[in-house]
């Protein structure tokens, strides 16, 4: 290492915490080099480190201005981050803190413990501001409160203050950055498996994965009869500025209404999986920034093959402590699979279906032939089998019938057109 690099302490391998630090270096991922299996990544300067905050920041600031969030009635403070100013009050809290591990959850004996421990003992909210991460903050019910992309923006600030890293260390990482993928292994505790210990970690590995965590979510969404809630996140496999390309078409315009929280959506109101239903909104994303498969150049067709698989859409189930759910990969393989006109079509039909299912529950039916299409589009492209979606459209037919004797011309024109576009498609 020369006198003028900087090494950053990576969290434990298949933690979401190391994907979130891939998101925060996939914003340029030339400024450093990856060594994964060494668990660290190593910047030619400091300088590089800081530039990389810096745009991180300015991304998060972008993001908010294109949500038009404003801040609540309630004081907050103003912080002045390179060229943006944030009012803390107008950032989205990002994702869930949890408070598992602090005193008073446990019984007795727990509590003992908690008293003699470590910040980790304490829950995320104790974790945080041990390491004083509290410049920017939210109205809470009890005064100001921390939340995690107030938690990022503080460390961004220090950073940028200091022009530098800032060292030191920590005892622990927040409860969602120790959720593993792929494995059951878990980082708290006693009994920890050898090699998934936090030990090592920096105060700035915590910064990072914060700011990555800002990065990587996507929104929040309350799904079932239990109004359970979901989070979800677009995890990165590896550091990679397609990356950030990908994470752009998933999230649009922010995360109170990102494209993925549309496709979650679907999934609620439709017999959709995830996948089927992310990889139809992924499809049209690509159509209206790109335009369709044969207009592309060569450049702009590499690029779009790049993002295939490139990213996994997670799914996080907040309970006392943050529970994993699934893990489903991104294909762009809909949008070469299919005119983009009717992808499109698809998903109007569909939006305009959930709105008429609201106030006619008589065509709840007809939602069902349509989630079975969607699911049957991804369906195609693996099997190659025509059945599947013969078998979709003979389903559309009914239902634009059906639509015809109930007078709604408009939305049964639609689901012909539909027809249409299929069949030509796969013939």
């Amino acid at each position: 290492m020369t006198p003028s690099s900087f090494k950053l302490p990576l969290a434990p391998p298949n933690t979401l915490g190391r994907r979130f630090q891939y998101a925060f270096l996939s914003l340029d991922p030339g400024k450093a080099r990856l060594y994964p299996s060494a668990g660290y990544v190593e910047f030619g300067s400091t300088s590089d480190y800081v530039e990389l905050v810096r745009r991180t920041v300015q991304r998060i600031a972008r993001l908010i201005r294109a949500q038009g969030r404003r801040g609540s009635r309630a004081s907050c403070r103003v912080i002045s981050v390179t060229d943006v100013s944030i009012d803390c009050c107008s950032l989205d809290r990002g994702p869930r803190l949890y408070r598992a591990g602090s005193r008073g959850d446990y019984g007795l004996l727990r509590q003992l413990v908690s008293a003699i421990t470590s910040a980790s003992s304490r829950g995320d909210y104790g974790l945080l501001r041990s390491v004083d991460l509290n410049l920017c903050t939210r109205p809470g019910k009890r005064g100001e409160a921390i939340a995690w992309v107030h938690a990022a923006i503080s460390y961004a600030v220090k950073v940028l203050q200091n022009n530098g890293p800032l060292g030191g260390k920590i005892s622990d990482l927040p409860w969602l950055a120790k959720a593993t993928l792929f494995s059951k292994a878990r980082l708290a505790g006693p009994g920890t498996q050898p090699g998934l210990r936090t030990a090592g970690l920096t105060l700035d590995s915590l910064g990072t994965v914060l700011l990555g965590g800002a990065i990587a979510y996507a929104g929040a969404e309350t799904i079932g009869e239990r109004r359970e809630t979901l989070e979800f996140y677009i995890i990165p496999d590896t550091v990679a500025e397609v990356y950030i390309t990908l994470r752009d078409l998933m999230i649009g315009t922010g995360v109170l209404d990102s494209t993925l929280i549309r496709a979650a959506r679907l999934a609620k109101t439709f017999p959709v999986s995830l996948e089927a239903a992310a990889s139809l909104v992924l499809a049209v994303s690509i159509a209206e920034r790109y335009g369709s498969l044969e207009q592309l150049s060569s450049a702009q067709l590499a690029e779009v093959e790049q993002l295939d698989k490139s990213a996994l859409v997670v799914t996080v189930t907040p309970q006392q402590r943050p529970l994993v759910r699934s893990a489903v990969p991104l294909t762009t393989a809909l949008y070469f699979q299919y005119n983009s006109r009717t992808l499109r079509l698809m998903l109007k039909v569909a939006q305009q279906l959930a709105q008429q299912v609201m106030a006619d529950r008589e065509l709840s039916g007809a939602a069902d032939v349509v989630g079975v299409c969607i699911n049957t589009l991804l369906l195609h492209v693996y099997s190659q089998d025509a059945s599947h979606l013969a078998h979709c459209i003979r389903g559309l037919e009914s239902i634009a019938v059906s639509l015809e004797d109930k007078g709604q011309y408009d939305l049964a024109s639609s689901i012909y057109r539909l027809i249409g576009m299929l069949v030509h498609d796969i013939t």
